[in-house]
């Protein structure tokens, strides 16, 4: 259901293609007529939450859903983003908070996704980086914000240092 909505999506074309999550080992959940969802995976990590509703309200109405089992997300941002909606709206919603992130991700975008595409992103909203978010049920070394140059490196750090604690 995210491919088919994908496409609708705000901005949809900058989400991770679907390809690189594993759905089939995750906890998948889906609006019954498949507007809106959002998956967890094995490990803890919060993908593909999207709504195609017109309105906004999904991320709050499915927090009961989100906060037992995700304690791990990674999302894009720019540098010409001052007001981040998207990481403030996992702060708020679900108790997130930065743990890591990316200095500058245009050669491993371009690496992925093409010269076009990075190209194409930048001129639209920045040069990107990924912010790595833990849940308030994780516990991580330290208080500082890591910053990595390479994302995968970033991503290993976290599923490293990062653990799943229960109330």
């Amino acid at each position: 259901m995210f491919i088919a909505n994908r496409r609708f999506l705000y901005k949809g074309d900058y989400t991770a293609p679907p390809e690189e999550n594993d759905y089939l080992g995750a906890k998948n959940y889906l609006t019954e007529d498949g507007l809106a969802g959002f998956s967890v995976t094995g490990s803890g990590w919060l993908v593909s939450l999207y709504s195609n509703y017109g309105k906004s309200g999904f991320a709050r109405a499915v927090r009961e859903y989100v906060v037992p089992d995700a304690y791990k997300l990674v999302c894009i941002a720019t540098d010409t983003d001052r007001d981040n909606r998207l990481i403030r709206l996992y702060e708020s919603v679900y108790g997130f908070r930065i743990y890591a992130r990316t200095i500058n991700d245009t050669e491993v975008m371009e690496e992925h996704y093409g010269r076009d595409f990075i190209a194409n992103f930048i001129s639209a909203n920045g040069t990107p980086f990924h912010v790595f978010m833990i849940g308030a049920q994780a516990a991580g070394t330290g208080h500082e914000i890591k910053e990595f140059k390479d994302y995968f490196e970033a991503e290993a750090y976290v599923d490293k240092t990062v653990k799943r604690f229960r109330f």
